[in-house]
């Protein structure tokens, strides 16, 4: 029943274009958790995640192409998700991509491309991108200059990245003169040095205004400085200047957290939410959320929002997720306001009332956010609260929908297709119904047909063109 009753609400909430619902509603259908195991099922979840921009969900609907899961296998398809989740920063991305250049899969085979994504994590201390660095330099090219480099990636690598490191070391070794090889090792102490005292010197700024290095931010976390302990957090988490670290970054928001510093609560939070270092806990999650959330973490509340709304970790609570909400909100959190702005149409934890989705909707809209752009001029169509105004309902529309929001595709295409709001046009309702069916909003199907056959055939290649050209430009 627990599971039953859990699948329900991310199902809603997946429906409603809630990203992490539609990455856990994915994961659910891709592990067999509670549902029956559904590859089809679980590329549709994470495909409408990855198109909001969730950085997990863009790298599986990649790996989903690349194994050919669920789906025919396609090299391009799965480059496409890649380059996109590589360009969040989603390192297995960045190396899964090398790989895919080095070998020539779903894109034009490119050495120095591929070296470019291994030697953009080899410089940020990946060890394991530094050997792969070497590897495209030992077997892309052909010069004993660029064996003399690929010895020295090896050489700053260490035998300890790969079973083949050494050996590859040693076959390409005996390639080289002495004098290149002298060359090479210099070149690796200079750059290894140069890389611990970059680390010893780098100088990380607090939020006081002051800045320190990171033995002198060690020092000051072990002897109990809470601004310290998350500093480093933040440090390992994001790989500045040191490797990044997970475990070491938990570890730090831990020590901070459990002594009741709010920023460090909320990255604990964050971390069990995502499995990040530590095994993924909703429960958990929720535990740290709220004590950053009593302390007056705005963003700390927004998520508790999130998980009473959902009843990730929580019992599933309405009324408790529009009061969490509502506090996120009045501190200025957009999308705390888009979902009160739901929350008030649908009479979800609080008395239905139009006139507040109007005023949540809209000042979330103001902001930039999509789904608010979207609601609202969903509300401008029919008149909801305000008066029926179709141009602006149409405008709203093609703000979401320039952000790459599906449903905003949808409802423009029907605006163009029926001229509600802008001149009546076949060819723009198609270029925007087929965009939203591309992009896996399979509702407006019969529309799309309906336009469609009032088109020629060489109409309808163009258009598709453009909507290519238009997805790949936001790739």
């Amino acid at each position: 029943m627990a599971e039953d009753h859990r699948f329900k609400v991310l199902l809603r909430a997946a429906e409603l274009e809630d990203a992490e619902a539609q990455y856990y509603l994915g994961t659910m259908y891709y592990t067999g958790d509670g549902v029956e195991k559904d590859y089809s099922q679980a590329l549709r979840w994470f495909r409408l995640a990855a198109l909001q921009g969730h950085t997990k969900a863009q790298f599986n609907v990649g790996g989903m192409y690349y194994n050919g899961t669920g789906i025919a296998q396609d090299y391009g398809q799965a480059a496409k998700w890649f380059r996109r989740a590589a360009k969040s920063g989603d390192t297995n991305s960045k190396s899964v991509l090398g790989l895919m250049y080095y070998y020539g899969e779903g894109v034009a085979k490119d050495a120095e491309m591929a070296a470019k994504w291994f030697r953009e994590m080899a410089l940020s201390g990946y060890e394991g991108a530094l050997y792969e660095a070497a590897s495209s330099d030992m077997e892309g090219f052909d010069t004993l200059l660029d064996f003399e480099q690929c010895y020295c990636w090896l050489l700053i690598a260490g035998p300890d990245v790969s079973q083949y490191a050494e050996y590859a070391k040693n076959m390409v070794y005996t390639d080289l003169s002495q004098m290149q090889r002298d060359r090479a090792q210099e070149v690796a102490d200079r750059w290894l040095q140069a890389r611990s005292a970059d680390q010893r010197e780098m100088e990380y700024p607090m939020e006081q205004g002051d800045r320190h290095t990171l033995s002198e931010l060690l020092q000051m976390a072990e002897a109990g400085d809470l601004p310290a302990q998350c500093r480093l957090g933040d440090i390992y988490h994001h790989g500045i200047g040191v490797r990044q670290d997970y475990a070491k970054a938990a570890h730090w928001f831990r020590k901070a957290a459990e002594q009741g510093y709010p920023a460090a609560q909320f990255n604990l939070g964050v971390y069990h939410f995502h499995g990040m270092g530590v095994k993924q806990d909703f429960a958990e999650s929720a535990k740290w959320h709220r004590k950053a959330a009593l302390q007056g973490l705005a963003d700390a509340q927004n998520e508790l929002g999130m998980m009473y709304f959902l009843g990730l970790g929580v019992k599933q609570d309405y009324t408790e997720s529009f009061k969490w909400y509502k506090l996120a909100a009045e501190q200025g959190v957009v999308e705390a306001m888009s979902q009160l702005g739901y929350m008030y149409n649908q009479g979800a934890g609080v008395a239905r009332d139009a006139a507040e989705a109007l005023k949540m909707n809209s000042k979330a809209a103001e902001m930039g956010d999509a789904n608010a752009q979207c609601n609202l001029g969903s509300m401008y169509l029919v008149g909801e609260a305000v008066k029926q105004d179709y141009e602006r309902a149409a405008e709203l529309y093609h703000q979401s929908a320039l952000q790459g929001h599906i449903g905003a595709f949808g409802n423009l295409g029907r605006c163009y297709a029926k001229g509600w709001g802008v001149p009546q046009n076949d060819e723009e309702a198609y270029y925007w119904l087929y965009l939203a069916i591309k992009e896996g909003y399979t509702e407006p199907i019969a529309l799309k047909d309906e336009v469609a056959d009032k088109l020629s055939g060489k109409q309808r290649k163009a258009i598709e063109k453009r909507a290519e050209e238009w997805l790949k430009s936001l790739q």
